[in-house]
C-alpha cells in the first residue's frame, strides 16, 4: 500500500509538468498519426509483369510476387517498360531464364523502377529471395541426386512436385499497404518512449541526489516498498503515455491498422519494462543527473538507428542487421510487422519471448543495481 501511495505522489510529480505532457503525449501522438496519414494508401505497390519464358520457374516467381504486390500483366517488354513508368516498377522474365536457372548460372531479371523508393525496394528484395529460393531448390535437389545432372523437364516436375506439398503459412492478408508506414511510425513511437522513461529515471536520480529517498529510507517504510514505489510509478507512466497514444491512433485510422491494439500494447508494455531495467542499470553507474541525460540520450538515438526505428533493417550491412537483434527495438518492430501482415498472436511468440528476456535481464541487473540512498561525490 505504501508503494502504492509512493507511485501515485511520483506519477502526480511528473505530470504536473506542462512541458512534460507536449512531449509525452501531444507531440508523440501527432508525429505518428501524421506519419500514418500522409503514407498508408488503399493502393497496393503495383508490379508490371512481362514474362518471356513462360516455365514452370518464372509463374511461380510471379505468383509469389502476386502475393504481397498488385501483378499487372504486360502483352510486350514495351508495354512493360511503358506501364512501369506509370505504376513504378516493372519486372521482365528473358526468354532464357529457365535454362539460365536449370544450368546453374544465375538467372537474369531485369527491374526497372521509376524512383528509387522503400516500396520499389521491398519489390526488388522480394524478387531476388523468391529467385534465391530456386536455386537453393536446384542445388538442394542436385546435391540428394549426388550431383547427377537431371533433365529440365524433369527437375520441372520435380518443383511441381516440391510446390505441391511444401507447406504454406496460412496468413489472412499478405497485401498490406500500412505495414511499411507502420514500422516507421511505431519506431518514432519507440524514441519517444524511451524518452519518456528516459525522463522518469531522471527523476529517480534528482531524488536521490536531493536526499529526498534517503529522508523516506528514515521513514517507518520498508525499502523495498520505496523502491517499487518509484519503478511503478515510472511504469504506470509510460503506460499512460502507451495507451493516449494508441488509443487516439486506432481511432484515428480505424481499419487502416490490420493488427490489434491488444497485440501492439503487449509489445510496447514489454519493451517500456525493458528500458525502464536498462536505464535503471545505467542510473547504478551514473549518479549525476546531467550525466546521465547525456549518456541517456547518447544511448537512445543510436539504438534506435540499430533497430531499424528510422529505416528499414534490410537497407544496413550485414554485420548491422546481426547487431540489431540485441536490441529491443528491432523485436518489437519485427513482430508489428507480422501482425500487419496479417499473422497471428501466435506468430510472434518468439519476438514476446525474448522481450521477456530482455525485461528479465535489465530489470534484475538494473533494480538490483539501483541505489536509492546513494549521492554523487
Amino acid at each position: 500500500m505504501n508503494a502504492l501511495k509512493i507511485a501515485q505522489f511520483y506519477i502526480h510529480r511528473i505530470l504536473v509538468n506542462k512541458r512534460a505532457w507536449w512531449l509525452t503525449f501531444v507531440l508523440p501522438t501527432v508525429v505518428v498519426v501524421f506519419m500514418m496519414v500522409t503514407t498508408i494508401t488503399s493502393v497496393v505497390p503495383v508490379v508490371v509483369w512481362y514474362d518471356e519464358d513462360q516455365s514452370v520457374w518464372s509463374k511461380q516467381l510471379k505468383n509469389q510476387l502476386d502475393e504481397r504486390f498488385e501483378v499487372v500483366l504486360a502483352a510486350n517488354h514495351t508495354e512493360m517498360k511503358q506501364s512501369a513508368e506509370k505504376s513504378g516498377f516493372g519486372i521482365f522474365i528473358p526468354a532464357a531464364y529457365s535454362e539460365s536457372l536449370t544450368g546453374g548460372a544465375t538467372p537474369q531479371v531485369d527491374m526497372y523502377q521509376k524512383s528509387l523508393s522503400e516500396q520499389s525496394a521491398l519489390v526488388k528484395l522480394a524478387a531476388e529471395q523468391f529467385v534465391q529460393e530456386q536455386q537453393l531448390f536446384l542445388s538442394d535437389t542436385e546435391r540428394l541426386e549426388k550431383g547427377e545432372k537431371l533433365a529440365p523437364d524433369h527437375m520441372e516436375k520435380l518443383y511441381e512436385q516440391y510446390l505441391q506439398e511444401r507447406p504454406v503459412l496460412d496468413i489472412q492478408s499478405s497485401k498490406s499497404a500500412s505495414s511499411v508506414s507502420m514500422r516507421m511510425a511505431m519506431g518514432i513511437f519507440l524514441m519517444f518512449i524511451f524518452m519518456n522513461a528516459l525522463q522518469a529515471v531522471s527523476v529517480m536520480i534528482e531524488d536521490r541526489h536531493n536526499r529526498t529517498m534517503l529522508r523516506a529510507y528514515a521513514a517507518p517504510v520498508r525499502n523495498a516498498e520505496i523502491s517499487f514505489g518509484y519503478f511503478i510509478g515510472a511504469f504506470a507512466n509510460g503506460t499512460i503515455q502507451i495507451s493516449i497514444v494508441l488509443g487516439i491512433v486506432h481511432i484515428a485510422l480505424g481499419s487502416r491498422i490490420t493488427s490489434s491494439i491488444g497485440a501492439q500494447f503487449l509489445l510496447l508494455e514489454l519493451y517500456l519494462l525493458a528500458i525502464l531495467g536498462a536505464l535503471c542499470m545505467v542510473s547504478a553507474f551514473l549518479t549525476d543527473m546531467k550525466r546521465f541525460t547525456q549518456v541517456g540520450y547518447g544511448i537512445i538515438v543510436p539504438t534506435c538507428m540499430i533497430g531499424g526505428c528510422f529505416w528499414p533493417v534490410y537497407i544496413m550491412e550485414p554485420y548491422m542487421q546481426r547487431i540489431s537483434y540485441y536490441v529491443p527495438q528491432r523485436w518489437v518492430l519485427d513482430a508489428i510487422d507480422k501482425l500487419e501482415s496479417g499473422a497471428a498472436l501466435e506468430a510472434i511468440l518468439l519476438p514476446i519471448g525474448i522481450l521477456l528476456l530482455f525485461t528479465i535481464i535489465f530489470l534484475g541487473v538494473g533494480v538490483s543495481t539501483f541505489r536509492p540512498a546513494a549521492r554523487e561525490g
